[in-house]
């Protein structure tokens, strides 16, 4: 655990995405009630465009990451009161691989993510991976969900793993809202990676 810290950064990645929404709802066929006209006895249409930002560094024993997939509120209409908003999302997170040994490790990490008007939420993740090619472990989402997860390494660069989620409150477990994942991760030109670092340091556990 004392090798935590150290080593040179390996990967520092800065992302820019664009994208945007259409909206599109027509209200002239809803019955109004009132004497006067009602502002949503019309058709809507419109694009919000959208850009997102994010950094990610990374060494072999330890990760930090920040980004806001929307840098944009978008507004629909502000002529009618509309409950669901596009709002800022920020994220940040951290994580790190503690080797217990040579066949097993812990992976622990921590993901904090804050949105205007609501409370700060936080994701906490441990996983026990054995050589690195078997991952289980758990998740916790505060006020939210509790998840379940593992992850096989069939063979180098491809990934196969399932996670289980149900709520944690109370209120929501009523509703059942359990799910159910399939991942498939593909890792592409790593093995090249990890050639050129070897043959240029001597090695990871040179470092």
């Amino acid at each position: 655990m004392n090798n935590l810290f150290r080593g040179r950064i390996d990967n520092l990645f800065l992302g820019l995405k664009g994208g945007g929404n259409f909206y599109n709802a027509d209200g002239t066929g809803l019955n109004s009630y009132g004497l006067g006209i009602d502002p949503a006895q019309k058709i809507l249409s419109q694009f919000n465009p959208n850009v997102g930002a994010g950094a990610y560094l990374q060494n072999e024993n330890y990760w930090l990451s920040f980004s806001i997939p929307r840098l944009f509120n978008a507004n629909r209409d502000n002529e009618l009161a509309v409950t669901a908003k596009d709002r800022v999302h920020n994220y940040l997170g951290a994580g790190a691989k503690l080797s217990l040994n040579e066949n097993f490790s812990i992976k622990p990490s921590v993901m904090l993510r804050k949105v205007q008007g609501l409370p700060i939420s936080i994701d906490l993740t441990g996983f026990v991976s054995i050589q690195d090619r078997v991952d289980f472990g758990a998740s916790y989402r505060t006020n939210a969900s509790f998840s379940l997860m593992a992850f096989l390494n069939a063979f180098d660069g491809f990934d196969i793993g399932y996670a289980y989620e149900t709520p944690s409150e109370q209120l929501l477990s009523g509703i059942s809202l359990k799910t159910h994942e399939i991942v498939l991760r593909i890792r592409l030109g790593e093995g090249t990676q990890t050639v050129e670092q070897n043959e240029s340091t001597g090695g990871p556990m040179n470092q």
